[in-house]
């Protein structure tokens, strides 16, 4: 990200003193990483507090990303975002549904009120193809600065209107996030003129388990688009608008559960009756079929979070179903590496960018 109001030497104290951004800050910066800092700290810069300040794991506190999410959130207030509620108005014009420039939620997965795209305020000469992003987090926060904003400044960056999704977590259980992907899909494609994007020419991201929400949605898109149809009171139009992506990029994802730290607890959480039908639904071996899109997939062989072999796995049945793709294993950079700046995964970006857009 680039700099912007704040930087490391600004205080604790300096960023909270701001009303807004404090109210607005979580929905860029998990919560929990928030109160991890003591009282007594308020007074800090944020390079002191990265530079005393342990996690529980070992590891320095993230005051990087909290000074990317103050930022972001400032950013945003001046209005170089525009945030797009994609429940809202549920039974009301919803094809008419227009982005309310007054609207930045205060929570981040909540509940539907706060499910939105992030779109940077850019004027666009001609229509650009669109993408999805779908931030990683482990269905229990969003990574939305290290993967979210940098992911969607370098798609800007080379043309292509980004849209980052701010999609339900924990409590809220499959398929809840899948649903508020397949609102953005139609939402995008519906809204193609306004938005200034080729309506048949979107890409899906999605890292680590956003590689997941992003991938069982391709591999079922129909069947989510049908769900959130008659979740938001309106009838299928599968007919008129295509639900699948027609290009996946995913990087470290997880595409089994049981290959991966995500547990299924934080994906189904359903009753016991119920977890084998869900069990097969998450699980994205299942649903690779010669309708899958055109996919760029890539993971790091030494991942402890979620291992190479989730990608792998995927690689392999794309190979078996005969889809165009392209598989990358990295030797190094481990998980959330983002563009991977300074690892041997360095570069990714640019070769999958080449890749979808020759």
């Amino acid at each position: 990200m680039k700099s912007g109001k704040y930087n490391m030497n600004t205080t604790l104290k300096e960023i909270f003193q701001d009303e807004n951004i404090r109210r607005h800050l979580s929905v860029f910066f998990a919560d929990f990483l928030i109160r991890r800092i003591p009282e007594t700290m308020i007074d800090y810069t944020l390079a002191g507090i990265a530079s005393e300040l342990i996690m529980p794991w070992g590891a320095p506190y993230p005051a990087g990303q909290l000074l990317q999410a103050a930022n972001a959130v400032a950013d945003a207030i001046e209005g170089k975002y525009t945030f797009i509620p994609l429940w809202r108005n549920e039974k009301e014009r919803p094809r008419t549904m227009k982005a309310d420039p007054f609207f930045i939620p205060e929570n981040v997965g909540k509940g539907k009120e706060d499910v939105c795209l992030i779109a940077m305020n850019r004027p666009a000469e001609s229509l650009r193809p669109a993408a999805i992003i779908c931030p990683g987090g482990g269905y229990t926060a969003l990574s939305i600065t290290d993967d979210g904003i940098v992911f969607s400044e370098k798609l800007e960056e080379n043309g292509i209107r980004a849209f980052i999704l701010l999609y339900r977590l924990m409590p809220n259980r499959y398929p809840a996030p899948q649903l508020d992907l397949a609102r953005a899909v139609i939402y995008i494609r519906e809204h193609a003129d306004e938005l200034g994007v080729i309506p048949d020419d979107l890409m899906i991201i999605g890292d680590s388990a956003g590689g997941h929400l992003a991938a069982t949605y391709a591999g079922n898109a129909q069947y989510y688009t049908e769900l959130a149809a008659d979740e938001y009171g309106i009838p299928y139009i599968g007919a008129t608008v295509r639900a699948v992506p027609e290009k996946l990029c995913l990087a470290y994802p997880v595409i089994t559960v049981d290959n991966a730290t995500v547990t299924e607890p934080e994906m189904i959480g359903t009753p016991e009756p119920l977890k084998d039908i869900c069990r097969e639904l998450i699980g994205v071996q299942t649903r690779v079929t010669d309708q899958f899109p055109k996919t760029y997939v890539w993971a790091c062989d030494d991942d402890p979070m979620v291992p190479c072999d989730n990608a792998r796995a995927l690689h392999t049945l794309l190979e078996k179903e005969g889809i165009d793709h392209i598989y990358r294993a990295f030797p190094s950079g481990g998980h959330g590496i983002a563009l991977g700046n300074g690892t041997s995964a360095e570069g990714w970006m640019d070769e999958m960018l080449q890749y979808m857009y020759p």
